[in-house]
């Protein structure tokens, strides 16, 4: 990870501080005295909606976003804005997942030709997007088209693939056990975000690969 040498607090502004994400983040940000949440803030943590994702980048100011179903259009909107100031955006803020996608990019590179690959992926009812964003970046990465998606009570997430070969099966699976792992992450994120220069960041740039 990448320290932050300077022993001011990140002023953290809440895109979304209502929702279950903002008040797990707030929680959490109250006890780590390397943070603050306030209003304006040094970087702006977003986990709201395509709509609050569009304030979040109208403010101009470093941005952690982790919503999900955001359209292409916000995407290059996400895009130009890193131009001006540092833009991380991930799906998933687990330090655990941001290994995984290490993870498949080594197996894609040496089993995409031999593996058939299937992507299984499960969240809790309440979600709206499926498959999950999580799941579409490992399909991006894996060059697969298909996701099979579940929805079942309070699933935080599970994640599973599956390398199916001649004669044997490689299976990779996480599980987010409490949204707490992506609080943390997100937190570890804007500390590593307020002070970088503006690029379009991902989790990749602050997690030493493996």
């Amino acid at each position: 990870m990448h320290a932050n040498c300077s022993t001011k607090k990140v002023e953290i502004f809440l895109m979304g501080k209502e929702g279950k994400m903002g008040k797990m983040v707030r929680e959490l940000a109250e006890k780590d005295p390397e943070v603050e949440v306030v209003e304006g803030g040094d970087v702006v943590i977003d986990f709201s909606s395509p709509e609050g994702t569009k304030k979040a980048i109208a403010m101009q100011k470093p941005l952690v976003c982790g919503t999900t179903g955001l359209s292409e259009e916000i995407f290059e909107q996400l895009h130009a804005l890193s131009k001006k100031v540092p833009v991380l955006y991930s799906p998933n803020f687990s330090l655990g997942m941001a290994l995984c996608f290490e993870m498949l990019t080594f197996l894609k590179k040496r089993l995409k030709k031999q593996a058939k690959i299937t992507i299984e992926e499960t969240h809790h009812t309440q979600k709206i997007d499926a498959p999950s964003g999580t799941a579409k970046r490992m399909a991006k990465i894996l060059e697969v088209e298909e996701v099979l998606s579940h929805r079942e009570g309070n699933v935080t997430g599970i994640h599973q693939v599956d390398f199916l070969l001649a004669n044997e099966k490689i299976t990779l699976s996480h599980e987010a056990l409490s949204r707490a792992s992506f609080a943390e992450g997100a937190l570890m994120a804007a500390k590593f975000l307020w002070n970088q220069p503006p690029k379009y960041y991902s989790m990749r740039d602050f997690i030493n690969p493996i």
